[in-house]
């Protein structure tokens, strides 16, 4: 009776080498698409407050309410098409009721960014961004 030799270290090692690639793969690829999840929501917080702050800018320069509204409108609508986000409807408030010198404007926005692409973590289609912003209307300027 002849006995088949042992297998080598080499290749013991080469399969437990390939056994944990196939293990950690998966997990780099969830931990990867995590990333990029967490990284769309940050930047689409960002564009939401920037829209509201122009917003708010924008209508805190004006002196009557109707320019200030449009005006808000407006900053927001660019700011946000600017940015080319997929922000399908966005929800946008304005209170201008403390429009004047020394008072404060406000400008809330409100988006749900398309994250459908990311579906493959089983993450929702949408996520609600909500930002606001309050500027304060120069006491300097004409009433």
């Amino acid at each position: 009776m002849s006995s088949s030799p042992a297998p080598s270290h080499a290749a013991r090692e080469r399969g437990s080498v390939a056994l944990e690639l196939v293990l950690v793969t998966p997990l780099v690829l969830v931990l990867i698409a995590f990333v990029v999840f967490c990284g769309r929501v940050a930047r689409a917080e960002a564009i939401v407050r920037d829209a509201a702050s122009a917003g708010a800018r924008a209508a805190s320069l004006r002196q009557r309410p109707s320019a200030a509204r449009a005006d808000a409108l407006s900053a927001v609508q660019a700011n946000l098409a600017g940015h080319r986000t997929t922000c399908p409807a966005p929800q946008i408030s304005i209170d201008i009721s403390s429009l004047r010198p020394g008072g404060q404007v406000a400008v809330q926005v409100v988006c749900e960014p398309s994250l459908s692409d990311l579906a493959l973590l089983g993450l929702p289609g949408t996520r609600r961004v909500s930002e606001r912003s309050v500027e304060v209307v120069d006491v300097r300027r004409g009433g």
